[in-house]
């Protein structure tokens, strides 16, 4: 019996990849990691606005672990308003 041993690869991502998300970066990270999935061990490490928190589901389960931060909506885009 041979058992195939995965590596691990880790995405790190500004947004949270889900499967309908409203950009394309999250919709093409989460099509990444769903083609992934079955080949390595995943790590996300994502930022996250407080709305998308009921996505995080859906990624979680094609990653071993999933690391997130949350950023106020506000700010997300004014780098003056993180100081």
């Amino acid at each position: 019996m041979t058992s195939e041993r995965k590596n691990n690869i880790c995405f790190i991502s500004p947004f949270l990849p889900y499967e309908n998300a409203g950009h394309a970066g999250g919709k093409y990270i989460y099509d990444l990691i769903k083609y992934f999935k079955n080949k390595f061990h995943i790590t996300l490490i994502v930022r996250i606005n407080n709305d998308e928190q009921r996505h995080l589901n859906d990624i979680k389960k094609f990653c071993k672990n999933v690391y997130y931060t949350t950023f106020d909506e506000q700010n997300k885009r004014n780098l003056y308003g993180l100081l």
